[in-house]
């Protein structure tokens, strides 16, 4: 039987490999919930978002892990050092290059045979410890 924590680790690996460190464009990833960034922006934060366990059988026993990926950009500072502008280009970027990485790892044995977006993604305007942030939700499914 597969473990969900350990496949959202090892994405959450891939993710932080991905899209941070000098020249990225996210400055953390978590693989669990956040209630404060510490004055970080961008952040990604990936969590579980369910799972469907069919029972084994011959012809099928793929287990299906739903995760949510929020990626989360500052929607202006209050010097104006960082605009609206700013942040929707910076989720423009972080979203190619989460397609990207996507792509590139559809299949990582030992821990999935299939990674892929569930449905669209969506964006919404949030505060989160009184400032307003640009959060795009990806719904992402892994088969295992």
């Amino acid at each position: 039987m597969k473990d969900r924590e350990e496949c959202r680790d090892a994405l959450a690996a891939l993710l932080t490999a991905e899209l941070t460190g000098s020249g990225r464009p996210v400055q953390a990833v978590y693989n669990h919930k956040v209630g404060d960034f510490q004055n970080q922006s961008p952040v990604v934060v990936l969590v579980a978002g369910g799972s469907i366990r069919p029972r084994q059988t011959f012809a099928s026993n793929a287990t299906t892990f739903y995760f949510v990926l929020g990626a989360w950009v500052l929607y202006a500072s209050e010097d104006g050092s960082w605009t609206e502008a700013d942040a929707e280009d910076r989720l423009d970027l972080i979203e190619q290059q989460i397609a990207g990485m996507i792509e590139a790892n559809q299949e990582v044995p030992p821990y999935w045979i299939s990674l892929d977006y569930d449905d669209r993604s969506q964006i919404v305007e949030v505060a989160l410890g009184g400032k307003p942030y640009l959060l795009e939700i990806i719904p992402l499914k892994m088969e295992v």
